[in-house]
């Protein structure tokens, strides 16, 4: 390519892929020479990017429209990548319901005795945000849950479901899973080692805290201890209920 005319000459135009050219050498009133290949790339085409001025080099032409295609598809990479991450972590929030779990009658019951965190009866726990859909999953995959005594939700009801007998009701209230009531039927132990049938000098040994009157021989009798609500009937334990 030889010198320009006396019209601007064409701006530096690398091949596709390519480094933008080396500067062309000062242009005459007549436009500059075209520019050298960068290490690597291919020779541009073009001489400086306008006539008389000389030694800038030619704007981006194929190659740099190619170099804005790159960055812009990285960009794009980029923020797809930062919406799957946050994607991933709303999956593991506190809120997010584990796969279904199917609780038998001899679980391990946890009190929240700092009433900090959530009570855990086996590997589910009360207050964890889980919406009621969880108690339907469970009727359709857990044999010998059911609806107790009716309780389906809705507006002004509970949902309560239970195995054992009912000795073991899961109970969820305003579209969350708020409570486990235990009573006959359920066969495990708290994790301070209380169960069904403990007398109310063993609780009073092994439960300091706990506020209400003690249990006579005439009857029921209800203590709160933690999160709980402890019901004894003629001085064992009956029924309790934890949040």
């Amino acid at each position: 390519m030889g010198c320009g005319t006396t019209s601007p000459s064409d701006q530096s135009i690398p091949a596709s892929g390519g480094s933008a050219g080396q500067a062309g050498s000062a242009g005459s009133s007549t436009g500059g020479n075209a520019g050298t290949s960068a290490t690597g790339g291919n020779a541009g085409t073009g001489g400086a990017a306008d006539a008389g001025l000389g030694g800038s080099a030619g704007s981006s032409g194929i190659g740099g429209d190619a170099s804005y295609e790159a960055g812009s598809a990285g960009q794009a990479g980029s923020d797809a990548g930062d919406d799957a991450a946050e994607d991933a972590a709303a999956d593991v929030s506190y809120d997010s319901a584990p796969a279904v779990i199917c609780p038998s009658c001899d679980e391990l019951l946890t009190w929240d005795a700092t009433k900090t965190g959530h009570s855990t009866y086996g590997k589910i726990s009360t207050g964890s945000g889980w919406d009621d859909s969880y108690a339907w999953q469970m009727l359709n995959a857990c044999t010998g849950w059911s609806i107790v005594d009716g309780h389906e939700g809705g507006i002004g009801d509970t949902l309560e479901i239970g195995a054992c007998n009912d000795g073991v009701v899961l109970i969820w209230a305003y579209d969350i899973f708020m409570s486990v009531q235990l009573s006959q039927g359920w066969t495990g132990k708290t994790d301070t080692n209380m169960a069904i049938g403990t007398s109310f000098q063993e609780f009073v040994q092994t439960h300091p805290g706990y506020t209400g009157n003690a249990p006579d021989a005439s009857g029921y009798t209800m203590l709160t201890y933690a999160n709980g609500i402890v019901v004894f009937k003629q001085s064992v334990l009956f029924e309790l209920t934890v949040n």
